[in-house]
């Protein structure tokens, strides 16, 4: 076969797997609209009552404090008299949040809100665990729900929380996707384009599985006992992807009714990197086949490799194409979840060239800092082993 031959061999190479991707982005599109319009189903009788967690992390910005603030509020509405709200808040806070704190329980009726300023505990190597058990100390209620510090619920949250207490019957742990509405900057595009339009996506095609064998952190309702019978504290304290152990321990666990909602703040390069990284290689270390496969619904890795092996002429057609198509499956999925329109938006060409970039260095082998603390693949992977 003559060298022309050969690039032509290529280019039908390349124009095929880009288009395997754009069926995907036609099918993650579909998937998308179908979990984001859910009915929540009706559920009889009165549901038990909860304990509902909210750590905050040590406080840096007045932006950060309303993005943590709103969460909580958005719980208040949906709490009944039998609930109990507990948030833990660093003792170097209290000054920030203490006025706010007041007037909280004025707007959530009967139901008992806690704010626990402390310092955590250092018993376990995850600071967020550390904060979970501290609190755990003071929860009374037969179901919990943790919850990230950074996610808001939506208006039907409360039927739908009913709905999923009664399916605690069918299954150990309800858990809830999510969905970024505010990038907060165009870097953190590149956490939203992620969560919106990979991980969203691909959760919306598992949401009728019996099992799904992982948890997500911005939601998972259980039963209190059953936490304390299958999880050791110690154990989750050693693992860096705490909300998946969960999942894996406490199976089955089902997708919750609704989509809940995060903010992110003003990311830096450098914050907005280190994160989006951080969150690439915890995939790898939990699921390197899945995260290899991210490959095939990046058609700019194929793309770019044409124009290292193609005529130019041939090339950058082809690149400036499926750029233009995945920036467009972008701001479609960006607008399906509700971020409003912005000039962050205008970033969107470079999302994936940078999210490439770094599907490729999470291959190298380096580990990742989280909340002042270096993990390594080894140590990821013996808090496993040990647990």
């Amino acid at each position: 076969m003559d060298a022309s031959a050969m690039m032509n061999v290529l280019t039908v190479l390349i124009v095929l797997v880009c288009l395997a991707s754009l069926t995907w982005w036609l099918l993650a599109v579909s998937q998308l609209r179908k979990l984001l319009r859910r009915k929540v189903p009706a559920a009889p009788g009165k549901r038990p009552g909860i304990s509902f967690f909210k750590a905050f992390p040590a406080c840096h910005c007045e932006k950060e404090a309303a993005i943590w603030q709103r969460s909580v509020e958005s719980l208040l509405p949906h709490l009944i008299a039998d609930d109990e709200f507990i948030v833990g808040i660093h003792v170097e806070d209290r000054e920030r949040f203490s006025a706010w704190g007041e007037s909280l329980q004025s707007e959530c009726g009967e139901a008992c809100v806690r704010l626990v300023f402390d310092t955590p505990p250092t018993r376990h190597i995850n600071q967020k665990v550390n904060w979970m058990h501290r609190l755990a100390e003071e929860a009374s209620r037969p179901l919990w729900f943790w919850s990230d510090a950074d996610i808001e619920l939506p208006d039907n949250f409360g039927a739908a929380l009913h709905a999923d207490a009664a399916r605690l019957d069918q299954c150990s742990m309800v858990t809830y996707a999510y969905r970024i509405v505010d990038a907060g900057s165009a870097w953190g595009l590149l956490d939203a384009a992620f969560v919106n339009t990979t991980m969203l996506p691909g959760l919306a095609l598992l949401r009728n599985k019996p099992d799904l064998c992982f948890g997500l952190g911005a939601g998972m309702l259980f039963r209190a006992d059953e936490f304390r019978e299958k999880i050791e504290w110690a154990e989750l304290g050693r693992q860096l992807t705490d909300d998946n152990f969960m999942g894996k321990a406490m199976r089955p666990v089902q997708m919750g009714s609704v989509t809940l909602t995060t903010r992110m703040g003003n990311a830096t390069p450098r914050t907005a990197l280190s994160h989006y990284y951080r969150w690439e290689k915890t995939i790898r270390w939990t699921e390197p086949l899945a995260y290899f496969c991210q490959l095939l619904v990046q058609p700019i890795a194929f793309t770019l490799l044409g124009l290292c092996l193609l005529p130019l002429k041939t090339a950058l057609p082809l690149f400036l194409v499926f750029l233009v198509a995945e920036t467009a499956y972008l701001l479609s999925a960006f607008h399906m979840v509700g971020m409003p329109r912005s000039r962050q938006l205008l970033a969107a060409p470079l999302v994936p060239l940078f999210r490439f970039g770094v599907w490729l260095a999470v291959w190298l082998p380096f580990g990742v800092w989280w909340r002042g603390k270096y993990w390594s693949k080894a140590q990821y992977h013996e808090g496993e082993a040990d647990s």
